[in-house]
Formats: C-alpha cells, sequence, structure tokens
C-alpha cells in the first residue's frame, strides 16, 4: 500500500510541474523533476520505517526513542525542503506543520495501546484521521487539483492503515 501511496501522491503531485518542464524542453530542468521524484520516493520509504520505528521503540520505553523521533522529525523537514521549488516557503511550511502534527497523533497512539486505553485509542484514530482530511485538502490545493482530495484521502488513509497494522501486530 506504502508503494500505491507514493506513486499516486508523487506522480499527480509533480504533473503539472512536469508538463511545465516539459513544455520548456530543458534536459537539465527535466532531470530536476526526476531527481525530485526520486528524493521523495526515497524521503515517504524513510518516513514509514522511521514512523514504526519511532512508535515500537516509544513502546518499548528504548532509550534510543527520541534519537528516532529526532530522525522522523528532520525526515518531514527535509521533505518540506524538496517541496518548497513546488510549493513555494508557504505552501512547504504548511506541508511540514500538517505533517508534523500527525506524528504527535500517532504517538498518543502508541501510548493509548500501551495503557489499554481504548478511549485514548479512538481519540488517536480520530485524530489521524482528520490528519488524513486536512493533509488531502492542502494537496488538492496544492496540486491545483490534480491531485483530488478523495484519492488523497484514499492513499492517506490506507498509508495510516499500514503503519498501524505494522505496530498493532508489534504491540500483540
Amino acid at each position: 500500500m506504502f508503494k500505491k501511496f507514493t506513486a499516486v501522491a508523487l506522480g499527480a503531485a509533480l504533473v503539472v510541474p512536469s508538463f511545465a518542464q516539459a513544455a520548456d524542453g530543458g534536459e537539465s530542468q527535466f532531470s530536476g523533476a526526476s531527481d525530485l521524484r526520486a528524493d521523495l520516493d526515497h524521503l515517504l520509504s524513510e518516513h514509514f520505517v522511521l514512523a514504526v520505528s519511532s512508535m515500537q521503540k516509544a513502546y518499548d520505553e528504548s532509550p534510543d526513542w527520541e534519537e528516532v523521533e529526532w530522525a522522523l522529525d528532520e525526515n518531514v523537514q527535509d521533505m518540506g525542503t524538496a517541496l518548497e521549488p513546488l510549493y513555494g516557503e508557504e505552501g512547504a511550511d504548511e506541508f511540514v506543520r500538517i505533517f508534523e502534527s500527525h506524528n504527535g497523533y500517532t504517538d498518543d497512539y502508541v501510548k493509548a495501546v500501551k495503557d489499554g486505553d481504548d478511549t485514548a485509542k479512538q481519540e488517536a484514530e480520530d485524530n489521524i484521521a482528520g490528519f488524513a482530511d486536512e493533509f488531502s485538502t492542502f494537496l488538492d490545493g496544492a496540486t491545483e487539483g490534480n491531485l483530488p482530495k478523495e484519492a488523497a484521502e484514499e492513499a492517506l488513509v490506507a498509508h495510516e492503515d499500514d503503519v498501524q497494522a505494522t505496530f498493532d501486530h508489534y504491540a500483540a
């Protein structure tokens, strides 16, 4: 599912810039778009690994949890930096703000699972669903509708379900 999310998000998010660059006909511009796709694919894959690792380490109260959490935060900053040429500083900052908030929701989810608190777990799940709604709205606007909200939200929900399922299997 994560590859599906990456393909949909990156493909649609980059359609407009790719066409614009192709129209310019510059070889270096095409390489720039390809490099960006590769960078984002790497960063999104890294995000999945760091998110699950952070959740597992928090659950285990591992002494290196903060290091992994720091790496997860840096990963979000790196994605924002990579997207700034497409969405401008304001768009990149909004991307980072939304993305960072969801990392906090997964921390809440871990704590709720560890404590066996079904109410807190449901609240964390609701916040994660809110993230998917907010972020898909952002992506729809940032891509000028080339990645429709519904498609983005479907991919985000599938991604979050994969992260939670991976963690839930670990916790069980």
